[in-house]
């Protein structure tokens, strides 16, 4: 698994072996839904993440780790581009490139990221990463409520 930002895990690029605990949290959050949307998707970002925190505890901070056989990778592995503002930074540890195509978003949620993109540049770096990190850790709490539930076998 690689972070896409400081405070998520992307999902363009997933890789495990087979059975492992962390997918098969994913999957069983799949089969609890009822009706996908962007904001349930049990594989989006925020929900991949929730489960690496509320499980294994991993701070999500973006930088290598490793905790129960889950290998957490810097952006710079498989996510060398911004998805904010498409600045591409490749090292030598780039391994492969997530170009943020979107092609699966509606037109809402295309102008969304361009609001984004557009409110980062007003902002600066700093102060929208904190905006980074109230919606990540919104998408948490929300999450965080589910997983207890599936945890609890309530659900």
């Amino acid at each position: 698994m690689c972070y896409e930002s400081k405070f998520w895990v992307g999902t363009a690029i997933l890789g495990s072996k087979a059975g492992h605990p962390v997918f098969e949290k994913l999957v069983h959050r799949y089969d609890q839904e009822h009706g996908i949307t962007f904001y349930s998707n049990p594989f989006s970002v925020h929900a991949v993440s929730a489960i690496l925190r509320y499980f294994y505890k991993i701070k999500m901070d973006g930088k290598f780790s490793v905790t129960d056989n889950i290998a957490l990778l810097p952006s710079e592995y498989f996510y060398p581009i911004s998805y904010i503002t498409f600045k591409e930074t490749r090292t030598e540890k780039t391994l492969g490139v997530h170009h943020y195509a979107g092609s699966w978003h509606s037109k809402k949620q295309k102008r969304g990221f361009r609001f984004a993109a557009f409110s980062r540049k007003v902002l600066g770096r700093h102060i929208y990463g904190l905006f980074e990190k109230l919606v990540a850790n919104d998408f948490y709490y929300k999450i965080k409520k589910q997983l207890k539930k599936m945890n609890d076998g309530k659900r």
